[in-house]
């Protein structure tokens, strides 16, 4: 059996240490969309039939409809 684990993506953290530093938090939001993208494209590649996400995916006081848009379209593709 083949699957793919993920857990505690917490997109759109506001990464309060990171943001102190200029664009550093920005960035890391980028990084997570980047990484998520990987992930999928991983799972199309290898036909993995299982995908779990423990944790938290997002945080929910701070997400953004558009990263709920992203993340949805995304798992359209699986």
């Amino acid at each position: 059996m083949k699957f793919v684990h993920i857990a505690d993506m917490h997109f759109d953290s506001p990464f309060v240490n990171l943001s102190e530093k200029d664009i550093m938090g920005d960035l890391r939001r980028l990084e997570q969309r980047k990484v998520f993208k990987k992930i999928i494209e991983y799972i199309k590649e290898n036909n993995i039939k299982y995908f779990f996400i423990s944790g938290d995916l997002y945080e929910y006081k701070y997400i953004k409809q558009s990263t709920i848009d992203y993340i949805n379209k995304l798992f359209e593709e699986i």
